[in-house]
């Protein structure tokens, strides 16, 4: 006789029990008791099977472990069965198959056995743990992906520059970084709950990786997509190891920002945060995750939605943002890890800066002297230079015997023999004026060519180094005023002359005798009466700049130069079929850069300027963070050249103002176009100096 037909087993019910480890987050494998009822009953006529001897046995049917627990049955011929059993914590939620066997082991029924099918879910401790398939095939779970982290939300806190994180090369990029704490409660996403809409259980403890990244968009794109990851560049980012301590993330992130890209860090802002299990920890299995939101760099403090999700793991493959994201968060760790600032330079800046003077129309290619050489090429004695001579060239404190040793540069030309056979110096009309005023002739510009940085930045506040905030206030008017005046006056006057041959003092000088010749007295009286009206109107505009700025030491190799140049000159010249004068201006177009025969290892210090609009950032027309709209802000470097745009924008303030640009390529492309004006020969980067030049 077929042993299921003599024993036959009622309704499963199935119940979760406690668990046997602790629910830390850190373990992944939990054990767990079930609690099991069911009744039991034998033979044709399904007689329960009353106190008899019974061995029941759970046996999971994915790992194959098993466990036999004795029992008898009660009166009822039920069994309350408890089992102990243990499932991945992160490995898919689901229903797990186990085979459940009762077998009679008292003489009467000895190897009579029966078994059944059921399921069970510790994942849903409450309501739907478990399935008998008496009443059916177990559910599936439609979902069936890995478990991975997930969080809504992110809060960060601007907390300062950090002190050692400057950096500078030797082309004169910067770049500072800024720390801020980040602050986010992570969850673990299971994908699907059998019995309600909440599949996201909170994280209490474990050990990640953090990984953040600032991206700015180019077109002022509002949300990061599939379709516009290309048109956004990296800023910063920073890969940090965290812990979850009681469900939340506390980290301290360093982003280091190259100064060329501080205006657009100042702008609008995605911050991109992916979280994932250190690789050798207990979450190893657990899916990581990326998500994006607004990032805003300009406040102390500020939180924000995080509502750009972005796929991670295997079955995001096909994904294009994501495969898009993982090769920006790849790109941005190389420059993370990188010891040194990079650049975009492929040349040195020496040669950087040869190659950015030579090709210039006006003038030929720079001839290159250390100071030895130079005064080799000089044949006559007189205007060589001394050591001394060049030094106080190189810091502005020249003489004038100095600088006219540059006259015959350019205004006495070679040896050349008469028709008679005598030798003399052909010496041009602008010779003797250049003589007595060299500097209307000649452009002296001293530089500090930086070879190498052998020393970090540091900022010394108490010393050479240091950081200053200021206010630029420009102003633009118009006035119209109407002034009427009405006067009325009338006076009257008697006197009398009387001369006389004597001096008379008379008291309180009412009346006065002077010098015996002549006697005066005299009154006047009078009436006035004015009345006038005024009438004024003006429209005014005025913008607040800010201005931050810092200064930086650091040792350096470095090699100190004076380039000179011929200014252009006005020449008048009479032409013999006009017999009048003409005006020429007129230029040498030699050019020479006269250098110390040594180069120097020495503390040198330069200085960054970061210029922007003041004013509420949101308005109800203008988006003051697309960097586009927002024309005032600017980076500049060095203390001379940021002198010389001030004073440009002083004197051009009715032309930035009042003069409708219809196309520009961006603000820094217009102002740079403002500041060639001034001068023409001088080519303008970024930040609108010559790399790796201190100007002196």
């Amino acid at each position: 006789m077929d042993a299921n037909e003599i024993i036959d087993i009622a309704q499963i019910r199935a119940f979760f029990k406690t668990y046997t480890t602790p629910q830390y987050g850190s373990i992944p494998q939990v054990g767990f008791k079930a609690n099991i009822i069911t009744c039991l009953r034998i033979g044709a006529n399904a007689d329960r099977l009353q106190g008899e001897d019974i061995e029941a046995t759970l046996i999971n049917l994915e790992t194959g472990d098993e466990q036999t627990v004795p029992q008898k049955t009660d009166n009822f011929g039920c069994v309350d069965l408890t089992f102990d059993s243990k499932y991945e914590r992160y490995s898919v939620p689901r229903y797990m198959h186990y085979n459940l066997v009762f077998k009679a082991t008292s003489p009467a029924f000895q190897g009579i056995s029966s078994q059944r099918e059921i399921c069970l879910n510790p994942w849903q401790p409450n309501g739907l743990f478990g399935h008998d398939t008496r009443s059916g095939v177990c559910p599936e779970n439609p979902i069936g992906s890995v478990p991975k982290l997930h969080f809504n939300d992110v809060s960060y806190t601007y907390i300062g520059n950090v002190d050692e994180g400057f950096k500078v090369n030797e082309h004169m990029d910067m770049a500072l970084t800024k720390s801020f704490l980040i602050r986010l409660h992570p969850f673990i996403d299971y994908g699907h709950n059998f019995a309600t809409e909440n599949h996201y259980k909170q994280i209490y403890s474990g050990r990640f990786v953090l990984n953040f990244m600032l991206l700015a968009p180019r077109n002022n794109e509002l949300e990061l997509t599939a379709q516009n990851i290309q048109n956004w560049d990296i800023i910063s980012g920073d890969e940090k190891e965290v812990e979850i301590v009681n469900g939340v993330i506390k980290q301290k992130i360093d982003l280091e920002i190259e100064f060329a890209k501080l205006t657009s860090a100042l702008h609008r802002t995605y911050g991109v945060i992916m979280l994932r299990p250190v690789d050798d920890g207990p979450f190893a299995k657990l899916n990581g995750t990326i998500a994006a939101g607004l990032f805003d760099a300009q406040v102390r403090h500020f939180g924000t939605v995080l509502q750009t999700h972005i796929g991670y793991g295997q079955e995001f493959k096909s994904d294009n943002l994501a495969n898009e994201v993982m090769m920006k968060f790849e790109e941005m760790m190389i420059k993370h890890k990188a010891p040194k600032l990079g650049t975009n330079w492929k040349v040195s800046p020496y040669e950087a800066f040869k190659s950015l003077y030579n090709g210039n129309d006006k003038y030929t290619d720079i001839q290159d002297f250390r100071l030895s050489a130079y005064n080799n090429s000089v044949k006559i004695e007189n205007f060589k230079l001394s050591k001394k001579e060049f030094e106080d060239l190189i810091h502005g404190e020249a003489k004038l015997e100095t600088k006219r040793k540059f006259c015959h540069q350019y205004f006495i030309r070679d040896e050349a023999t008469d028709i008679y056979g005598r030798k003399f110096r052909h010496v041009e009309n602008e010779h003797y004026d250049c003589g007595r005023n060299p500097d209307k002739y000649i452009d002296f510009k001293a530089m500090k060519h930086v070879l190498s940085v052998v020393s970090a930045p540091q900022k010394d506040l108490y010393g050479s180094a240091f950081s200053e905030s200021d206010r630029l206030n420009i102003n633009t008017g118009f006035c119209m005023s109407f002034n009427n005046s009405t006067r009325f006056s009338t006076s009257k006057r008697i006197g009398t002359d009387i001369g006389v041959g004597m001096k008379i003092p008379l008291p309180f000088d009412i009346l006065s005798i002077g010098g015996g010749v002549k006697f005066d007295y005299s009154m006047m009286w009078g009436t006035d009466e004015s009345t006038g009206s005024s009438n004024r109107g003006c429209v005014n505009k005025s913008k607040n700049l800010g201005v931050d700025k810092i200064t930086l030491a650091f040792k350096a190799k470095t090699r100190s130069c004076v380039l000179v140049t011929n200014k252009p000159y006005i020449d008048h010249q009479k032409t013999w079929a006009a017999r009048k004068k003409q005006t020429f201006y007129k230029n040498h177009h030699e050019r020479f850069n006269v250098c110390f025969d040594q180069d120097d290892i020495e503390e040198v210090s330069e200085s960054w300027y970061y210029i922007n609009e003041e004013g509420h950032m949101v308005n109800p027309l203008r988006d003051r963070y697309d960097a586009r709209e927002n024309l005032l802000h600017k980076i500049i470097r060095g203390e001379k050249t940021f002198n010389a745009w001030n004073a440009i924008l002083q004197d051009q303030t009715k032309q930035i103002f009042l003069v409708k640009k219809d196309k520009f390529e961006n603000p820094m492309t217009y102002f740079d176009s403002i500041y060639n004006q001034k001068d023409e020969t001088k080519p303008l980067m970024y930040d609108s100096a010559l790399p790796g030049i201190i100007e002196l």
